[in-house]
């Protein structure tokens, strides 16, 4: 076990370094000089050179991209052009809002994915789960601010239930959620659903059901345990689709997260609170898929830790 944690802890080194190597250089591929695009065409020379020597753009370009790796290690991700601020506290202030919808987007896409899934692999009548899985697909196939849209139109312009945009309190949250969680949703469902159906034909499933076991209890006392080990996996892989994600949903509901604030940089061209974004979102995601094999390895006892 300990020796599958280190090569797996290893594995994940040259993927942060790559990239590392590619938020770093979006500065470097934007086409013209990217000090005189983050402060317009009307700034003076003296201050464009002024912010090229403060970003250290005139050094060479390998000591520019150590210097960057070396405070990103440190979560030096610089100062913001605009405010003046550290770019890290300045994404640690939005994070929480941002946690706060992504969890509860997905804590409501394992809830209707797994109850959808177990639905569609055990209905007796084919039409239910045509219809589940339909609905799925559906929900797969429609974009998220679409959904978003008719959502707000529905339940905050129609029917005035929640607050269109904003942040405060629970009511704030259930139109983002929904809204993120759905696609999520939908991809838990047709995993679940698939593993169900493969448990299900397994000889201790047999086995269970000749013991005279009703099937409820086969069902969500034999089969469903095994059959959410895949389940695990692709949560952890949405979690991390949702933390990215939901950049959208807030500028969508204008909640004060993480989105609206690449949002805003992406307006104001703040190339360090681009890069600070970027690079934060893409080693989340990479940390989040290491835990979830790490968690997988301990629950399965199948995974070979060679």
């Amino acid at each position: 076990m300990k020796r599958y944690l280190i090569r797996r802890i290893i594995t994940t080194i040259p993927t942060l370094f790559a990239v590392s190597i590619l938020v770093f250089s979006m500065a470097h591929l934007v086409p013209g000089d990217p000090v005189k695009i983050m402060l317009g065409t009307h700034a003076s020379a003296e201050r464009v050179e002024r912010v090229r020597e403060q970003l250290g753009l005139n050094d060479p370009i390998l000591v520019q991209y150590a210097r960057f790796f070396t405070k990103a290690v440190k979560g030096d991700f610089g100062r913001s052009i605009r405010s003046g601020r550290e770019v890290f506290d300045e994404i640690m202030a939005r994070f929480p809002s941002t946690l706060e919808l992504t969890v509860f987007g997905l804590l409501l896409a394992i809830l209707v994915g797994i109850v959808a899934g177990t639905l569609s692999a055990t209905a007796k009548n084919p039409r239910t789960d045509l219809i589940i899985m339909l609905g799925a697909m559906i929900s797969v196939s429609v974009p998220g601010f679409w959904f978003g849209l008719i959502l707000i139109l529905l339940f905050s312009i129609q029917w005035p239930l929640f607050p269109i945009a904003g942040s405060g309190g629970f009511a704030f949250l259930v139109l983002p959620a929904l809204t993120l969680g759905l696609s999520a949703s939908a991809i838990i469902a047709r995993v679940t659903r698939a593993s169900i159906l493969e448990v299900l034909r397994q000889n201790y499933i047999q086995a269970a059901k000749a013991r005279g076991l009703s099937k409820v209890m086969v069902i969500y006392k034999h089969a469903l345990r095994n059959a959410l080990i895949p389940v695990i996996t692709i949560v952890g892989l949405q979690f991390g689709g949702l933390l990215s994600g939901a950049f959208i949903i807030e500028f969508l509901f204008a909640r004060p997260g993480i989105g609206m604030l690449a949002v805003n940089a992406l307006k104001q061209r703040d190339f360090p609170v681009i890069q600070g974004v970027v690079l934060f979102a893409a080693v989340a995601y990479v940390l989040v898929n290491l835990i979830v094999d790490i968690i997988n390895a301990i629950i399965d006892p199948r995974i070979e830790y060679k």
